[in-house]
């Protein structure tokens, strides 16, 4: 592995932007599922889910405000902020 991504240098960024986004996937996609499952988001705090989407689209502009835009980070960010306004949605609703 190591000397792959001696030969193809995007091979490192890949991984750290699939392995997070795959991680944020297993602990969230089972919520929502029981969400869904249930009709009911009750348990699951309102304050929690606006910070932390506060907290991803922060992180998301400090990506974007910086000379050049990383898309690890800017990936997982986005993958965090997109499940918890799905949750959002799920719990308002």
């Amino acid at each position: 592995l190591f000397e792959l991504s001696k030969s193809y240098g995007w091979i490192p960024k890949v991984l750290g932007s699939i392995i997070p986004v795959i991680v944020d996937s297993i602990s969230f996609i089972p919520q929502v599922i029981l969400i869904i499952k249930k009709k009911s988001a009750a348990g699951y705090s309102l304050l929690f889910i606006l910070t932390e989407v506060t907290g991803s689209i922060c992180g998301i502009i400090s990506i974007c405000v910086g000379g050049e835009i990383d898309v690890t980070p800017l990936i997982s960010f986005g993958s965090i902020t997109t499940y918890q306004l799905i949750i959002l949605v799920l719990k308002v609703c």
